[in-house]
C-alpha cells in the first residue's frame, strides 16, 4: 500500500480555513458587541457576558497555531525573510528529550528556545526557524496546547468606553471594529485581532492581526 503523502503547509491552510468557516456559519453565537459610552465589558472565556462568544481550539500543529493567531498570508518557502529577533535559534535546535529532560536546566532552557522558536514561527519569520518545525509540532502537542478565541459580528467602542480584553483571551475574529472618541482597546497580554475593518481616531493604514494588535497595544 502506497504511503501517504505528508501535507504541505498550503494544503493545511486551505483545510483549516474551510473548518474556519464552517464553525463561524454553525453553532458560534457571533453576535454584535456594543460598548456603551461610560461602560466597561469584559472580554473572557471564563466569565462575563461575552463568554458564549468563544470557541476551544485544540491545534495539533505549529501550522494550525500560525492559522488562527499569525499572519493571515499562506505559509510558502518565500514567507517572511526578515532577520531572525532571537539569532541563536538559527543555529540552535532541542530534541523532544530535551523537552521531557528530567534535568530541571536542561527542561527550562528547551522549553524557553521552542517558546521563542514557536513565537518567531506564529508571527510570520517562517525562514528563520524553519528547521525547528517538526519539534514545535511536537511541543504543541506536548504543552496540550488551547486557543480561545472569541467570534463577534460588528464591535463597537463608545464615546468614553473600554473593551478589556483579557490574557486569557488569544484572538478574536470580527467583521468590523468602530472606536468612537475616546473609546479604547485595552489588552492585558498578546492578542489577535482578525476582522475586515478598523474605524476610529487610530485607524490604520493596514488592518489586520499584527497592525491592530500595534493599535491597540498593551494596557490601559
Amino acid at each position: 500500500m502506497a504511503s501517504k503523502k505528508p501535507r504541505t503547509s498550503l494544503a493545511l491552510i486551505a483545510e483549516m480555513t474551510r473548518k474556519l468557516d464552517k464553525e463561524i456559519e454553525g453553532d458560534c453565537q457571533a453576535d454584535d458587541l456594543v460598548v456603551a459610552s461610560g461602560d466597561r465589558i469584559t472580554l473572557s472565556p471564563d466569565s462575563g457576558p461575552c463568554q458564549h462568544m468563544f470557541k476551544t481550539v485544540r491545534p495539533q500543529s505549529i501550522d494550525e497555531v500560525r492559522l488562527w493567531l499569525g499572519s493571515p498570508s499562506p505559509i510558502s518557502k518565500d514567507s517572511c525573510d526578515a532577520p531572525c529577533r532571537t539569532p541563536e535559534l538559527r543555529h540552535r535546535l532541542v530534541s523532544t528529550d530535551d523537552l521531557v529532560s528530567e534535568d530541571t536546566a536542561t527542561r527550562k532552557e528547551a522549553l524557553g528556545l521552542a517558546r521563542m522558536a514557536a513565537r518567531e514561527y506564529v508571527m510570520g519569520n517562517v525562514r528563520a526557524v524553519e528547521h525547528w518545525r517538526s519539534l514545535l509540532d511536537e511541543y504543541v502537542i506536548l504543552r496540550n496546547t488551547r486557543i480561545f478565541v472569541a467570534f463577534l459580528r460588528d464591535i463597537t467602542v463608545s464615546n468614553d468606553a473600554v473593551l478589556s480584553v483579557l490574557a486569557s483571551t488569544h484572538a478574536v475574529y470580527a467583521n468590523k471594529i468602530v472606536i468612537i472618541g475616546t473609546g479604547k482597546i485595552s489588552c492585558d497580554g498578546p492578542v489577535t485581532f482578525n476582522c475586515a475593518s478598523v474605524e476610529g481616531r487610530h485607524l490604520m493604514k493596514k488592518t489586520g492581526p499584527q497592525s491592530l494588535r500595534q493599535m491597540v497595544g498593551g494596557g490601559p
